[in-house]
């Protein structure tokens, strides 16, 4: 069936290059799901964290206001994060292989700027988790100032750099009150993803080979429907 579902889901066999949105709480396992669907299926990964963190490695102006920002424990404004992404999903790579997006859109305000860029995806996968693994991630979460790069406590390779695990800061959005907003924030801008999204796909976090192959083959169903 994985194999089946691969080949049918290469862009190479499909009319249009597919663009899946995944979205889901604070601390869903987004980046990780993200990662293994671009993968198995050849998608352009679009990390809207990832391009945080390639705007302050390359010093530009958005990077250094993004930087003033997390120093400040704020998070960084809509308008820089949805420029970033409008710029990358524009290159070449995601026009021709087709895009997986995470980390963007966060609220309703990013989603409309999504739209505005004209940048519909085929697909939306919706990541659930219980609050409390919210919590429980969000209180193991820092970041790297210096790179924007995010850790959690938990990872080993921090272990073998001391120097990093030394700067890593608990972003005030992190905190226990803040993410208590943030989760409203998601829970609010859920009862929107329907009537912003129409197709969209539930799925249970534990089992991901499995949740994503299913993914995929929703997907599948769907579009044949249509």
């Amino acid at each position: 069936m994985a194999k089946i579902l691969k080949i049918a889901f290469m862009p190479k066999y499909s009319r249009r290059p597919p663009r899946i949105l995944l979205l889901g709480p604070p601390s869903a396992g987004k980046t990780t799901v993200a990662e293994l669907l671009a993968k198995r299926y050849r998608l352009t990964l679009v990390s809207a964290e990832s391009l945080l963190e390639d705007e302050i490695r390359a010093k530009t102006a958005r990077g250094q206001i993004a930087i003033e920002m997390m120093e400040k424990g704020e998070e960084v404004s809509d308008k820089v994060m949805g420029k970033m992404v409008e710029e990358r999903l524009g290159q070449t790579d995601c026009k021709v292989s087709g895009w997986i997006l995470e980390g963007f859109p966060l609220n309703e305000a990013q989603a409309r700027i999504l739209k505005q860029q004209k940048h519909t995806p085929t697909t939306v996968i919706e990541l659930r988790i219980s609050d409390d693994a919210v919590f429980e991630r969000s209180e193991h979460k820092r970041v790297d100032p210096s790179t924007g790069k995010v850790y959690s406590l938990h990872e080993e390779q921090l272990k073998a750099a001391p120097e990093v695990a030394a700067r890593l800061v608990t972003k005030e959005c992190d905190a226990h009150d803040a993410v208590e907003e943030r989760l409203k924030t998601w829970k609010d801008f859920r009862v929107k993803v329907g009537e912003l999204y129409l197709s969209l796909i539930h799925i249970s976090e534990p089992t991901r080979p499995l949740y994503i192959s299913y993914a995929v083959f929703c997907l599948k169903k769907k579009k044949k429907k249509k």
